[in-house]
């Protein structure tokens, strides 16, 4: 899911048509994403200048151009890190399907139940 929405945002930005169109399912990259936020930094730059020359306009569209490009920014750097947390995520768990923070080799399984009749789930090791 945060692959589509990271396309569908690309899409939005008028920086990332510079790299090309993206096809769908394409395997996007970390670098290819620090490109293209630095495409849009750097476009952030030369709308402050053109904000800075022409200050008293009233609407500035540069103002409204440079709002719009911060949230799209912000939205990308959001994704492009909850992209690389997935990436170590899956690094750590491999094949299973659950992992443990403190302890990388338990995972999730359904032990003995208590008196009361309740099964949960805690961490264990599948010897």
């Amino acid at each position: 899911m945060n692959q589509e929405k990271l396309i569908q945002l690309l899409g939005e930005l008028p920086a990332a048509q510079v790299i090309g169109e993206i096809p769908q399912g394409s395997d996007l990259t970390s670098e290819a994403l620090d490109l293209v936020i630095n495409q849009v930094a750097d476009r952030l730059v030369v709308l402050e200048e053109e904000i800075q020359k022409t200050a008293q306009v009233s609407p500035n569209r540069a103002k409204q151009e440079r709002c719009h490009l911060k949230s799209q920014k912000h939205q990308l750097q959001y994704r492009q890190e909850k992209m690389r947390q997935y990436r170590s995520q899956t690094e750590i768990y491999g094949t299973r399907n659950s992992y443990l923070k403190t302890d990388h080799d338990a995972t999730f399984m359904r032990v003995k139940e208590d008196p009361m009749g309740n099964s949960q789930l805690k961490p264990a090791y599948n010897l």
